[in-house]
């Protein structure tokens, strides 16, 4: 069994379960996935330091649809997938499964955190909302660097549990 990633025109969906040939490994979809958050990073930067003249509200619409689809899609795959192949690598051992549990947590404060932040966007990008500047800024960068802590975390913390190598 795999995952395969399914593209829209705006966003990645959730992965599905699929068998056969073709499937990519579990290091590979794993960097996929995380080179896709981080390039929402990315465009959630860009669009941080761009306030508050350059406010471009089409690009809040557009990652406003694709955050949180993207966020789920990620949080299915390694919940799924990557943290109990980890697990069975390492031996089920007691600080394996409390790392994956502390993980686990921060997907829930992850999305969480995402949905907030594509209401936000989506409202800003509509003219909807009146714009605070400074508390979307916060927002803004209060989310992509935890989401990027977190992505280190997981690396270092995968890479270990799994014995896989860089």
């Amino acid at each position: 069994m795999g995952y395969r990633l399914r593209r829209t025109e705006d966003a990645l969906l959730p992965p599905v379960l699929y068998g056969g040939e073709g499937q990519l490994p579990i290091s590979e979809t794993f960097a996929l996935l995380h080179g896709e958050k981080l390039a929402i990073c990315d465009e959630l930067e860009e669009i941080a330091d761009s306030l508050p003249e350059g406010l471009d509200r089409d690009r809040c619409l557009s990652v406003s649809r694709r955050l949180e689809p993207l966020v789920q899609a990620v949080h299915v795959y390694e919940e799924q997938v990557l943290f109990p192949a980890c697990l069975e690598a390492a031996g089920h051992a007691a600080h394996a499964r409390e790392l994956v549990a502390r993980l686990k947590a921060e997907h829930i404060e992850d999305a969480e955190f995402a949905a907030e932040l594509c209401e936000g966007l989506r409202r800003i990008g509509e003219g909807l909302a009146p714009l605070n500047v400074e508390a979307l800024a916060y927002m803004l960068r209060g989310f992509f660097a935890g989401v990027r802590r977190h992505i280190a975390t997981e690396r270092e913390a995968m890479l270990s549990l799994s014995g896989a190598t860089a």
